[in-house]
């Protein structure tokens, strides 16, 4: 089996699919959150946790963390997120 990259065929790897793209296309800012397969434990690293809440709070519009006090799970769930395993904000709470 291979992937097409870049108008070449590759070997399958072992390396995801969005590892390749993000290595093929490294000048642009890839929302890792949006590809369908994250890497095992991508959630619990603090800071793939803080990139994605400090995006969604741009996405939202929010001009300040105050914007979390009307959080809502579909909020997180609707824009890519994984909300259980979401640590840093405590204000995920289902309303």
């Amino acid at each position: 089996m291979c992937y097409f990259v870049g108008g070449q065929l590759a070997p399958l790897r072992k390396e995801p699919l969005a590892s390749i793209i993000r290595k093929t296309y490294p000048q642009h800012k890839w929302l890792n959150w949006k590809f369908k397969n994250l890497p095992h434990g991508y959630w619990m690293n603090l800071d793939n946790q803080r990139e994605f809440c400090d995006w969604l709070r741009s996405e939202l519009k929010w001009d300040s963390l105050a914007g979390w006090y009307t959080a809502t799970a579909s909020d997180i769930i609707e824009h890519g997120g994984s909300l259980p395993r979401l640590s840093i904000y405590k204000v995920f709470v289902q309303r």
